[in-house]
């Protein structure tokens, strides 16, 4: 099993990788967020697995409001198995991993294997697919807006001040 340990706040791709992981321990006083968004951009190519772990309405709300959001909600929605204090996150990780320890390195991958093969996959066209929506993503207005404003360190022209 993949293990993420995760100490620092996660933003874009940090949740991807998180995504994709079997079990995802974290500190309490991180932030997490899909920010994409806010530069006028997709999280396309983490997608088909951010929407796997966390399920359609989760990845609507996150995709889409670009906002932060913290270890207990990520909890509730699947994405972290265990929140820790800093000090206590390796002691529940060794705790953790004894069980697998204890199991034939066999059998552990072969039901992994049995999973994968009985869930939904992502497969090489739906990861192209993904590659594809980013790539045109980038070529519009939102998006050279949004990169040149984070850049720049400005506010892109779709926010307006009131």
């Amino acid at each position: 099993p993949i293990i993420a340990k995760v100490e620092g706040n996660a933003f874009g791709g940090g949740v991807g990788i998180m995504s994709v992981c079997d079990f995802v321990f974290t500190t309490n006083n991180i932030k997490l967020a899909l920010t994409e968004a806010k530069l006028g951009l997709i999280p396309a190519t983490i997608s088909p697995y951010v929407i796997k772990k966390i399920g359609e309405k989760n990845s609507i709300n996150l995709f889409t409001s670009a906002r932060f959001f913290f270890p207990k909600e990520g909890l509730e929605m699947g994405l972290i198995d265990r929140v820790c204090s800093p000090n206590t996150i390796n002691e529940n990780i060794k705790k953790f991993i004894t069980n697998f320890k204890k199991n034939s390195p066999n059998a552990i991958f072969e039901s992994k294997k049995l999973v994968k093969e009985l869930s939904n996959k992502i497969d090489r066209e739906i990861v192209d697919f993904t590659i594809e929506r980013l790539a045109d993503i980038w070529e519009t207005e939102d998006a050279k807006e949004g990169i040149y404003a984070f850049f720049n360190k400005r506010k892109p022209n779709w926010i307006k001040e009131r």
